[in-house]
C-alpha cells in the first residue's frame, strides 16, 4: 500500500467517488468525523489507513453501494441509448431500481431500534472475540447458517492474525438498507484491540437474526 497523509488520502478517495458533488461532501464529511474518532480514541493515522486500504478500492466499495459505476467516454452513447431503451420498457426499469440498495436512517422502517442494534452488534464482537462460534451459529439466519459453517467461521476469524485482546468500540454507524423488498439493518463497527483494529460490517434482518458478517 502506498502510504500517504490524510489530507492526500481524501483527495485520492474524493476523486474517485463516482457520486454528485453534494454527496461526495457529505460522504467525505462522515468519513473524517470516523477517522477523528479513531484518532481520538488512540488509533494511529497509519493503522486507519491500513484498514481502509487503497483511497481508490475504498471509493469503488461506496460506488458500488450507490449503484455507481465508473464509465469511460467511449462508453457514454451506449449507455446513453441504454437509458433510452429502460425509459421505454417501464416494467424492466421498475426491476432493475428494485434491486439498487435503499439507504435510510435506523428506525425508519420500525423494524429496529438503535439500542438494541448496537447491543446486538456488541455481542457479535464479542463472541467473535471470545471465540464462541456456536453464539454467533445461533442467532444466525437460516441462510447465513447454511453459507457460514463454524468451520469457515473460525477460519475467517484466524485470517485476521494476531489480533490480541479485545478492548472496546472506537466507532459505529448504523443504516437501514432496502433490496428486493427485504429490510436489513447494517452497521460498521470498529474494534480496538491490543494489537491493531478490525472493522466489522455486520447486518441483521427484521427479525434481529444475524444475516451478513465481515470483517477486516
Amino acid at each position: 500500500m502506498i502510504k500517504m497523509n490524510k489530507e492526500r488520502y481524501m483527495s485520492v478517495f474524493k476523486k474517485s467517488l463516482g457520486c454528485n458533488k453534494e454527496k461526495k461532501n457529505l460522504i467525505c464529511e462522515e468519513l473524517d468525523a470516523d477517522i477523528q474518532e479513531a484518532m481520538k480514541n488512540g488509533e494511529s493515522w497509519s493503522d486507519i489507513q491500513e484498514r481502509l486500504g487503497e483511497p481508490h478500492v475504498l471509493a469503488n466499495e461506496f460506488n458500488e453501494n450507490l449503484g455507481v459505476k465508473n464509465s469511460s467516454p467511449k462508453k457514454k452513447v451506449w449507455i446513453y441509448i441504454g437509458i433510452v431503451v429502460i425509459g421505454l420498457l417501464l416494467a424492466g426499469f421498475f426491476y432493475i431500481n428494485s434491486l439498487i440498495p435503499q439507504v435510510s436512517n435506523i428506525g425508519a422502517s420500525g423494524y429496529f431500534q438503535q439500542s438494541e442494534v448496537e447491543k446486538q452488534s456488541l455481542d457479535i464482537v464479542v463472541n467473535l472475540s471470545q471465540r464462541n462460534y456456536q453464539a454467533i451459529h445461533d442467532i444466525s439466519n437460516q441462510e447465513l447458517q447454511g453459507a457460514l459453517s463454524q468451520e469457515r467461521l473460525e477460519t475467517a476469524v484466524n485470517g485476521l492474525g494476531d489480533i490480541g485482546e479485545f478492548e472496546k468500540i472506537t466507532s459505529q454507524n448504523y443504516a437501514e438498507v432496502t433490496q428486493k423488498g427485504e429490510v436489513n439493518v447494517v452497521g460498521e463497527l470498529v474494534a480496538l484491540y491490543d494489537q491493531r483494529s478490525v472493522t466489522y460490517t455486520i447486518s441483521f434482518d427484521k427479525d434481529m437474526k444475524l444475516s451478513g458478517l465481515y470483517m477486516k
